[in-house]
């Protein structure tokens, strides 16, 4: 061969160093590609393969293939090539050509991978693009995963008889368009093929040297700040190794030290739903089956995030659903409680306790930023606080603050009927106006109202209120995973007409009176008798104060839920505990104490007669005064959901007996 010009000479000992990747030689104002690196991106990105010498002597037969994009114009090039699965190595001029004496230096700057992409116009924004790293050794994988781009980074380990089938799972959540193999995890090619058939991913088999124990723990130290110990990582080789080989192979591609990537999240796959590929597939979470799209899809349906970080999370938290219901209510009820301080006052003359605190509303839409509060929410009828009213000059100052930063308002109108009630018999300047005229009032202010109608008293099912159709149509799409289709729905017809002369009745004063008239009248007169109980009455019951009631019972041990076992003894009564009971559990296992411990006596519309509440108002009497009788609760059996509804529970002594002993002593056997 010709002996190669000073240019030619440097283009193939850069090329040599990076032999697996398309290699961008900058010269002049064109990233230049010689030979195979010219002919493949000339068939990939719709180029003209030209030629060049390449020897001294220029002769014919020395020429080779050439083809160039523009510097200026090569993000998009490139993003073709690594879409395609390319890697692509950027030399840049590493000195002004003007300045240079003799051959301008050159170097790599770069190497552009599908896992290690940065450029926005090069991501889908709203999706992470992980780099994953798998190493295996007796049985165990560690699993890591990073975006270069948002610099998030998360491990996990997996082990026993199904190990090879987790990794795929953990693998099949994050989709990583690029990863590298090492140990058992890229022994028998299984893993490797896995990747590239059912993601397309761009799969590297590391060599031993990358793994090294050493090498890889001193990575993870000099990233985080601190040794894998510290991190929680003592007891996984697996996974320090996978970090480590990750993070240098990414210091490599990237050229700097990538001070973007600060922690490392370690998570237990455990904690999150498995699903399977065939799983995710079905279920079409992030894309459909047939088209591959997200159009169609669940994610589709549900996102409507402002932000690409937020559509990232949005997909995070589907492709790994959470298994924890702490967790899950926790993420659920990611909202703050802006009843007025005076809400939670057990006894007071104030007519309307479930009144929201205007100042604190703006403070915390301030705080978070409009674009960030989704909706605010009013309770007509404030459930946990002894079912008490809201008032509607409260609603229309809380609804007018929303309006003016364009925030959605929502009304629970659950217990709508006895919140009108009070606003028409309490609130200055309503005595003179018809139910419906306030409820056509209260309507006015809110863009959603939602209801059960099991609570109205007059049907099962319930219904969803929307003032604009363009948002209508946005919740369209929600009916028929919780509902069935348009066109039939969960509800009998027989249900909708008992809904529709319900809502009739629920526009005569006489009719939605019954219900707060026997209550007002069972809290006075329990009132009277020193029973401590949340006064003025309120909505759907009267409710016993619970910690004056049994201050002796402390509410770790469900005082509450124990003084329902307690009345029920002693009489027969169905009580409805609303205290600490109904919470679910912190994520560290500790109980979370409720606010309020309290125990609703309800009175549903046309139900109860005088007798029966003169009957309720004197066993309860008894029982307070036999207090000292009743003690505390434990959990036999506590359900991860809903345990208030289907745990067990047992007293941790004999004190119902007790109680019981003492009633029959009273009212005798029948009684």
């Amino acid at each position: 061969m010709a002996e190669l010009t000073p240019m030619m000479q440097q283009y193939y000992a850069v090329k040599e160093r990076n032999p697996d990747c398309l290699l961008f030689f900058r010269l002049g104002d064109f990233y230049e590609m010689f030979e195979e690196d010219a002919r493949i991106a000339s068939r990939e990105l719709d180029l003209t393969l030209t030629s060049r010498d390449h020897a001294k002597d220029k002769s014919a037969e020395d020429k080779i293939p050439m083809c160039g994009v523009p510097y200026h114009s090569s993000e998009s090039y490139i993003a073709r090539l690594v879409a395609k699965g390319y890697k692509v190595a950027i030399c840049e001029q590493m000195e002004d050509p003007a300045l240079a004496k003799g051959l301008v230096k050159r170097d790599i700057i770069r190497i552009v991978t599908p896992g290690s992409v940065t450029e926005s116009s090069m991501l889908v924004e709203s999706k992470n693009n992980y780099y994953a790293c798998v190493y295996g050794a007796a049985g165990t994988y560690g699993l890591c995963f990073c975006d270069v781009s948002t610099g998030a980074f998360s491990a996990t380990q997996v082990s026993g008889a199904d190990a090879m089938q987790d990794a795929q799972n953990e693998l099949g959540s994050f989709l990583p368009s690029e990863a590298l193999l090492g140990g058992t995890a890229a022994e028998d090619g299984a893993l490797a093929d896995f990747l590239r058939d059912r993601f397309h991913t761009c799969v590297n088999i590391g060599t031993d040297a990358q793994f090294d124990p050493a090498l890889c723990a001193a990575a993870v130290t000099a990233q985080f700040g601190q040794s894998p110990e510290a991190l929680g990582l003592a007891n996984m080789p697996c996974v320090i190794a996978a970090a480590g080989a990750l993070l240098i192979t990414l210091r490599d591609l990237q050229k700097n030290e990538l001070p973007h990537i600060r922690a490392l999240e370690l998570y237990i796959a455990g904690k999150f739903m498995q699903l399977d590929l065939a799983a995710r597939r079905n279920l079409e979470l992030t894309e459909t089956m047939r088209a591959k799209e997200k159009r169609g899809s669940l994610l589709w349906v549900l996102d409507k995030t402002k932000t690409a970080m937020g559509g990232r999370l949005l997909r995070a938290w589907m492709e790994r659903p959470l298994l924890s219901p702490a967790q899950i209510t926790r993420r659920l009820t990611a909202v703050e409680e802006l009843v007025k301080k005076e809400g939670l006052v057990s006894h007071s003359d104030l007519p309307f306790k479930g009144n929201i605190d205007l100042d604190a509303l703006e403070s915390c839409i301030l705080k978070e930023t409009p674009s960030n509060v989704p909706f605010v929410r009013l309770e007509a009828g404030t459930n946990l606080i002894g079912g008490q009213p809201i008032s509607y000059a409260n609603m229309k100052a809380a609804t007018a603050i929303c309006r003016k930063y364009k925030i959605l308002t929502v009304l629970d109108a659950s217990l709508l009927q006895d919140n009108l009630y009070f606003i028409k018999t309490r609130e200055e300047g309503m005595q003179d106006k018809s139910v419906r005229e306030i409820t056509r009032m209260i309507a006015d202010l809110f863009d959603i109202i939602y209801f059960s109608a099991r609570k109205f008293g007059f049907a099962r099912g319930g219904a969803i209120l929307v003032r604009d159709k363009k948002l209508f149509h946005s919740m369209e799409d929600l009916i028929p995973m919780f509902e069935g289709f348009l066109t039939y729905g969960g509800m009998s017809v027989k249900e909708m007409e008992a809904m529709t002369v319900g809502f009739e009745e629920s526009m005569d004063m006489d009719v939605i009176s019954q219900g707060p008239q026997f209550i007002d009248y069972c809290v006075k007169r329990l009132d009277e008798y020193g029973v401590p109980v949340i006064t003025p009455g309120g909505g759907l019951g009267a409710h016993i104060d619970v910690k004056e009631f049994l201050p002796h019972v402390p509410q770790s041990e469900y005082s509450a839920g124990a003084l329902s076992c307690a009345l029920y003894i002693c009489g027969g009564i169905r009580g409805m505990e609303r205290g600490t009971l109904s919470e679910e559990r912190e994520p560290d296992g500790t109980e979370r104490i409720a606010s309020m411990e309290l125990l609703r006596l309800a009175f549903p519309r046309r139900v109860f007669t005088l007798s029966q509440t003169e009957y309720v108002i004197d066993r309860v009497k008894w029982l307070f005064d036999h207090r000292d009788l009743v003690g505390g609760l434990r959990f036999v059996h506590e359900p991860a959901t809903l345990r208030f509804f289907t745990g067990v529970l047992e007293p941790p002594s004999d004190w119902p007996e007790k109680l019981a002993a003492a009633y029959r002593a009273d009212f005798g056997e029948e009684q």
